[in-house]
């Protein structure tokens, strides 16, 4: 009996161990066979046989199931593995309900107590969850191009009197929210980083509008919100007069003080 379980000492500590790095629970049987060996150099003959007379069940299932793994724990299967860890540890990544629940999936299989059985139902998700994200973040990179092309188009004409030189460089903080055409998936920049640029781009749009007339005039420019004049909607006549009488107030108050106007 020493010699058998010896025999399998290294196995049992090289698959425990390929498991735990791996961030996979440890099938029970596999640790218990693996203690019970420890235990060997230390325990009486008869701490050995009462041992294997009470729990032969559970430890020859450990051994088969050390074989088992350490033959399916091939250079592909570990790929494979550490891929599906990365894929849970990030989430659906904004993905939508349909990957929550394949994420979901995916965890049950990893921590459930026959995952060495579902190998093939992890490499399934993990292709599909890779496709959708694929997939995701090449129509929002094309969105974000076709946004950031529009936009400079937009700007460029507005004020195609300007110099190029300075032109150009006002807009280039535009033009960098656009992911290069080399850009893939797997290089990035990553979905939530291209989906915080779309969010963003209002923003930056605004602000080089804002640095674009300060070039071309010499006056303070004042920028004048209609939903701050007026935040709710518009119901009558009277209601519209009241909004251009404040607009009128508002930009003659900034004229006084020798500002120009912009109403956005």
């Amino acid at each position: 009996l020493r010699q058998i379980f010896k025999d399998n000492a290294q196995r049992l500590v090289s698959v425990a161990a390929a498991l735990r790095a791996l961030g996979v629970p440890c099938p029970s049987g596999i640790e218990r066979v693996r203690d019970f060996t420890e235990s060997l150099e230390t325990a009486s003959d008869e701490d050995v046989i009462k041992t294997c007379d009470e729990a032969w069940e559970d430890l020859r299932q450990g051994l088969e199931d050390s074989r088992r793994w350490h033959e399916a724990l091939t250079d592909e299967t570990l790929a494979l593995l550490r891929r599906a860890k990365q894929i849970e540890q990030r989430g659906p990544r904004g993905l939508g309900p349909e990957e929550q629940d394949r994420l979901a999936k995916l965890a049950d299989l990893l921590h459930g107590p026959n995952l060495i059985q579902n190998l093939g139902q992890v490499q399934q998700i993990v292709i599909e969850h890779e496709q959708a994200y694929r997939d995701a973040w090449t129509s929002t990179a094309q969105e974000l191009r076709d946004r950031v092309t529009r936009a400079a188009e937009e700007l460029r004409e507005r004020f195609k009197g300007l110099e190029d030189a300075v032109l150009e460089e006002a807009l280039r903080p535009l033009r960098e929210l656009s992911p290069t055409p080399d850009a893939s998936p797997d290089t990035g920049p990553a979905l939530e980083t291209l989906r915080s640029r779309l969010a963003n781009l209002p923003t930056t749009t605004e602000r080089i509008e804002q640095q674009l007339l300060e070039t071309t005039t010499t006056h303070e420019v004042a920028h004048l919100r209609l939903r701050d004049l007026y935040p709710g909607p518009i119901t009558s006549e009277e209601e519209l007069e009241a909004l251009v009488a404040r607009l009128r107030q508002a930009v003659q108050d900034h004229l006084a003080q020798g500002k120009h106007v912009v109403v956005e």
